[in-house]
């Protein structure tokens, strides 16, 4: 970063590649502090496995962070990872309740060295908006016209007080906004993801809709979970984000090879390896998803030794349940 008062340097910013990303976890101290040194491990390690990186979303407890702290994060990860993997891309949460505040956790996240952004609206006005198609539609247009990165559309109806983007809004948002370099659907709706993977991976659609970071930069379409990664491959999916990847990041992007690589040998094959591997990956997701994020922490502490405790209100992990985790 420059300091210089008279000019403003921007980081080298990494196009938002297919491929399995983890939504790393935030770790605090017993004060609740960060502890970013943890954070960097961490962070290093999911990498080592092959998966790019997101921070300060849901999983990062980003509602219980403040600005400062995100961009700590942030530049905690980037340094940390340009020593051995300085192609890692990192996405980091932009969702609040406005549109303003949305875009000033944009233009910090450009600032603090991030890739792109994740956005989810998180607003307590929800019922006013859940059924105003032009006006979702226009907070997302704005934010990816005044975001100095990438914008991508995260749809989680649960965490957003039951707004949940169809097909057509997100294949809208995808035609009219070169920046919206994607979309991530943590509502884990198959169908949805098949509508909108299905046009936006053909040559043609990308050809007259380039993304804002290259002509040849796919639209990014995923799902929140890795349960379905390899069925989601055959439906056109670019990849997955997937919590599962802060104690298992190499097996997922293993899976993530294997699937792109069985898909491309032949569409209407399945193959017994890539499908043992899918078993083993959705049973996992399943029992570490149940836990939440004080499992996550939990299982990291046993394979890792850190992870310490969320941030109240959520509660810890309670131990007892370990064996059967």
């Amino acid at each position: 970063l420059s300091h210089s008062s008279t000019s403003y340097i921007m980081p080298t910013v990494r196009p938002v590649r297919a491929g399995a990303y983890c939504p790393v976890v935030t770790f605090f101290d017993q004060n609740e502090d960060l502890d970013l040194e943890a954070f960097k491990k961490h962070c290093v390690w999911v990498a080592d496995g092959g998966m790019d990186i997101v921070i300060a979303g849901t999983n990062g407890e980003a509602a219980h962070l403040t600005h400062p702290e995100r961009m700590a994060l942030v530049q905690a990860a980037r340094s940390a990872l340009d020593v051995s993997h300085p192609d890692t891309v990192i996405i980091t949460g932009a969702s609040t309740a406005s549109t303003r505040e949305t875009i000033q956790f944009c233009n910090e996240a450009a600032k603090a060295g991030a890739d792109a952004v994740i956005a989810l609206l998180s607003t307590p006005f929800a019922a006013a908006l859940v059924n105003n198609k032009a006006a979702l539609k226009q907070h997302f247009t704005d934010v990816a016209k005044a975001s100095p990165i990438p914008v991508m559309i995260y749809n989680y109806p649960v965490a957003a007080a039951g707004i949940d983007l169809d097909s057509t809004t997100i294949l809208e948002l995808a035609q009219s906004c070169p920046n919206i370099c994607g979309a991530k659907l943590t509502c884990a709706n198959m169908g949805k993801l098949h509508r909108i993977s299905t046009i936006t991976s053909q040559p043609a659609f990308m050809a007259q809709y380039p993304r804002s970071s290259g002509k040849d930069v796919p639209f990014w379409i995923g799902s929140g979970y890795s349960d379905f990664l390899y069925p989601s491959i055959l439906g056109r999916a670019t990849g997955c984000i997937t919590g599962l990847g802060n104690v298992a990041p190499t097996v997922i992007a293993e899976l993530y090879k294997q699937s792109v690589a069985a898909v491309a040998a032949s569409e209407k094959s399945l193959t017994s390896k890539t499908q043992e591997l899918q078993d083993i990956v959705a049973a996992a997701d399943g029992a570490l998803a149940a836990t939440g994020i004080g499992g996550t922490k939990y299982m990291l502490s046993k394979l890792r030794g850190y992870g310490g405790i969320p941030r109240k209100p959520l509660p810890a992990f309670d131990p007892a349940g370990g064996a059967a985790l």
